[in-house]
């Protein structure tokens, strides 16, 4: 059991800066069957892998499904940032970030960009 609260990253949460003033384990989850479905190259793996280990302090790896990670640790509180492949995770379900404040529906990729660059700060 882990008495620590558990914070999970992943490949698509890799922020070096959250809660990092707060004593937690640091767990980096690497999930087979997501990578089956979503594979990524190689060099986006020692990337993630190479940052992680230098951006995050203590992080630990862990290879295997979400569930068998609580199942092998039972941790006392797990908190995870939102993101939509991580609907199946449990716990505390913290905001992920965002660059902009720009909100709806756009057709295009620049419809969106127009409405975004009017927050950038020059």
């Amino acid at each position: 059991m882990l008495s620590k609260i558990v914070n999970i990253y992943n490949f698509y949460n890799l922020d070096p800066l959250w809660d990092q003033e707060i004593p937690a384990n640091r767990i980096l989850l690497l999930e087979p069957s997501h990578f089956n479905q979503y594979p990524i190259s190689l060099n986006s793996m020692n990337f993630m892998l190479e940052f992680s280990k230098i951006n995050i302090d203590n992080i630990q790896l862990y290879v295997g499904e979400f569930n068998e990670f609580i199942l092998d640790h039972a941790p006392s509180e797990v908190n995870y940032k939102e993101h939509p492949l991580s609907s199946h995770y449990t716990g505390t379900k913290i905001p992920r970030d965002f660059i902009f404040d720009v909100k709806g529906y756009y057709p295009s990729f620049f419809s969106f960009w127009k409405k975004c660059k009017k927050e950038l700060i020059y």
